[in-house]
């Protein structure tokens, strides 16, 4: 997918001209500059950095990704100078960036669409429960959040566990399900989300790395607090 896409892109820029490309990670931007040297369209590249470019090949999918961690961060690192201008959605996202030597042209969050998470907070409901929203992937720290709780079980006996989210570390909502009756949704709407949140007493948010974490906001939102790790933009 990747050799072709400079090839793909360099068509669209003869096809369309554009007078700029904004990609959302670096290596579409690595795409995107190759296209336009192969095009000769001066079109200007835009990247805007919604996280961290290195969990791609270390914490996300298959294992053997990792091989090409270092090829990753040299491609992503020479895209990201190269670039026309770089845009950034959090602190953490702008520190990445300016340790490159790169000053963001902008710094500002991401579009999110919360109209099904404002309104009235609804109360607390009687017995504790933790909300986890997110992909079931290395970078969350789902494996984390299981330790963490089969720490916490035995001590509140009346609280419960909900995950929301789908990926490759299925087998750790699966023993959760099967260990502590913990509640698990593969996929939800928006709505559905924020009734989880309303059901919810907390969000806990176990990640690695978070470039903006949209799920606290909609939680802050619905009145709800966080349990979070020192990681990426959590504490932004």
């Amino acid at each position: 997918f990747w050799l072709a896409l400079p090839s793909r892109t360099a068509r669209l820029l003869r096809a369309f001209h554009p007078d700029a490309v904004v990609c959302q990670t670096a290596y579409d931007a690595a795409a995107a500059l190759l296209a336009r040297r192969i095009a000769r369209v001066p079109a200007r590249v835009v990247v805007e950095v919604h996280g961290d470019w290195r969990t791609s090949t270390r914490l996300y999918g298959s294992p053997s990704r990792r091989v090409l961690g270092g090829i990753g961060d040299a491609v992503a690192a020479a895209a990201l100078r190269r670039a026309d201008a770089v845009r950034t959605v959090s602190p953490f996202t702008a520190g990445l960036v300016r340790a490159l030597g790169v000053e963001p042209a902008a710094d500002f969050p991401a579009f999110m669409d919360l109209e099904p998470f404002v309104g009235p907070a609804a109360p607390l409901p009687p017995e504790p429960v933790a909300l986890f929203v997110g992909v079931l992937e290395p970078y969350k720290n789902v494996d984390g959040l299981a330790r963490a709780w089969r720490l916490a079980a035995p001590r509140v006996p009346n609280a419960s566990l909900r995950l929301v989210g789908k990926g490759t570390r299925s087998d750790v909502a699966e023993s959760l399900v099967r260990e502590h009756g913990a509640r698990w949704d593969r996929e939800l709407s928006s709505a559905e989300v924020a009734s989880a949140l309303n059901d919810a007493w907390v969000l806990v948010l176990p990640s690695r790395s978070e470039g903006m974490g949209r799920v606290l906001v909609e939680a802050f939102c619905r009145g709800r607090g966080v349990v979070g790790t020192r990681a990426g933009s959590i504490p932004d």
